[in-house]
């Protein structure tokens, strides 16, 4: 798993203008599901708090609407090794918010490097 996101290096977890970019990509490729992620405060553990608050909406799809949720995991991109190690876990949903974040990050940092 941390081959996946070689990219990324700690300081782009703290930077918020790419958290913001992120937001962005995540809204896009969430399509239709409604997200409130920007409600979450600006702070030191914006990434992290970000998670959590993503958390609650992944936990909504896995319950309500599991192909919605599988249609934006593939939308993402996320590698399929990935998504079925989480799903075997007792408890998913942060794991699954947590890979959703980085990668959308993830494609935020590579747009900014080769663009």
């Amino acid at each position: 798993m941390i081959d996946t996101f070689r990219n990324l290096e700690p300081k782009h977890f703290k930077d918020h203008e790419l958290i913001e970019l992120t937001l962005v990509q995540i809204e896009k490729d969430f399509d239709s599901i409604e997200l409130n992620l920007r409600a979450v405060e600006k702070g030191v553990d914006y990434f992290s708090d970000l998670v959590t608050d993503l958390s609650y909406t992944v936990e909504s799809l896995m319950t309500s609407h599991p192909e919605k949720l599988m249609n934006v995991l593939y939308r993402i991109d996320l590698p399929e090794n990935l998504i079925s190690q989480t799903f075997s876990n007792p408890s998913p949903t942060k794991k699954i918010s947590e890979l959703i974040l980085k990668r959308e990050l993830q494609k935020v940092v590579l747009r900014k490097l080769y663009s």
